[in-house]
């Protein structure tokens, strides 16, 4: 939904939870994964639900 250097906003069916290590993987290389932990996850009842907060182990710029 957002990225940036440091992280980006998803939103999707799968249940995170706080300080999980995900793997992220871009749709235009991906044979290149991207590492973050999720640092918020919306609650289901807000505005916010199916969305998450991922901030990434090494900013985009050294990861390519």
């Amino acid at each position: 939904m957002d990225i940036s250097q440091h992280g980006c906003r998803i939103e999707g069916s799968a249940s995170l939870g706080q300080g999980q290590i995900i793997q992220l993987t871009p749709q235009d290389a991906p044979e290149t994964p991207i590492m973050g932990r999720v640092i918020w996850v919306g609650e289901p009842a807000s505005d916010l639900a199916g969305e998450a907060g991922i901030e990434f182990l090494q900013p985009l710029s050294t990861v390519a």
